[in-house]
């Protein structure tokens, strides 16, 4: 019975059932990341996730998310500013957005065969979706592999113990193309988030560098990538 319990829930993690948890902790700091559009409202992008740099809150994503400009960000409907960004990594981090309790980012790398779980809205769900699976190591370009699947939505959702819900690597690109679910993805590890945020920030906003967007990561709602073309003119 227990067995066939377990399996039940990992068949409906692996396929993104809207996701119920037993602790809120990890639903309270995984949000959904807005961008104005031109009718003047906010609409479903990426995914963004709250941690603690010293005392100050932030949230965490992919800078493909949010390329710096004048561009408008929510989280959850409340306004956030862009003020850390690195292309080179794919990372960015805002201020604002609601007040939340944070997660906590691993020391070490994902091993192999650890089981990893993600939290993200896909396809512009505003209710978190999970995904379960392991963690597959690192490729030579020192990307970490994650056997979780996604969906457009889940750019910048953090990938987490699923013991422990430790961040230990965030979801930046995909294995296939969208739309629908990919079986695999990959992203950076822990100790390049922990790079970023305490020690080797990158580019810091305001700026008025508008960097180049990386397509081959884009996984985000279709509609942001159509107002991403209308606004680069690509």
């Amino acid at each position: 019975m227990f067995l066939r319990a377990l399996a039940i829930v990992v068949g409906l993690a692996y396929y993104g059932v809207p996701l119920l948890f037993a602790t809120p902790d990890p639903l309270r700091s995984i949000r959904v990341l807005q961008w104005k559009q031109p009718d003047g409202a906010f609409h479903p992008a990426c995914t963004t996730w709250a941690t603690r740099v010293e005392a100050l809150q932030v949230w965490v994503t992919a800078a493909h998310c949010v390329p710096l400009g004048p561009t408008e960000y929510a989280i959850d409907g409340r306004r956030a500013t862009v003020f850390q960004w690195n292309g080179d990594l794919d990372l960015a981090a805002l201020r604002g957005g609601p007040a939340t309790s944070p997660l906590q980012i691993a020391y070490g790398p994902a091993t192999a065969l650890q089981p990893i779980m993600t939290i993200g809205f896909p396809f512009g769900h505003r209710d978190p979706h999970m995904t379960a699976g392991i963690s597959s190591g690192q490729d030579g370009e020192g990307w970490a592999l994650f056997g979780v699947a996604v969906g457009n939505g889940m750019s910048g959702a953090p990938v987490l113990d699923a013991r422990s819900y430790l961040v230990v690597g965030m979801i930046q690109r995909a294995e296939c193309e969208p739309p629908g679910w990919c079986p695999f993805s990959n992203g950076v590890t822990a100790q390049t988030l922990r790079r970023f945020l305490f020690e080797d920030p990158g580019v810091r906003a305001p700026s008025t560098h508008v960097p180049p967007v990386p397509v081959d990561l884009i996984i985000e709602d279709p509609s942001m990538a159509a107002l991403r073309a209308r606004e680069t003119g690509e």
